[in-house]
C-alpha cells in the first residue's frame, strides 16, 4: 500500500558508470525488450554476455540482485 521496491540490482563495489553501462544495457534489453522470464534470468544473461564481450570482469562480479530471482514482470500489451 505504501510502495517500495520489490528488488534491486546494483553493484556492491565502486566502479564508474561508464563501466557499468554495458551490463545495464543488456540487463534492461533482456528484461524489457526480450521479455526475459525472470529478473534472475535477465541479470544472468547480462553477466554471461558481458563476460563474452570483454566487459570488465571486476564490474560483472560486483553486480548483485537483492530480491527474488524468480520475480516475473508483467509487460504491457502492445
Amino acid at each position: 500500500d505504501n510502495g517500495g521496491i520489490v528488488a534491486a540490482v546494483a553493484p556492491s563495489g565502486r566502479s564508474l558508470t561508464t563501466q557499468q553501462q554495458p551490463i545495464a544495457d543488456v540487463f534492461f534489453s533482456e528484461l524489457l525488450d526480450n521479455e526475459a522470464a525472470t529478473l534472475g534470468e535477465a541479470l544472468m544473461t547480462a553477466k554471461v554476455e558481458g563476460a563474452g564481450n570483454n566487459f570488465l570482469h571486476d564490474v560483472i562480479h560486483t553486480f548483485n540482485l537483492l530480491g527474488d530471482p524468480a520475480l516475473r514482470f508483467q509487460h504491457p500489451a502492445n
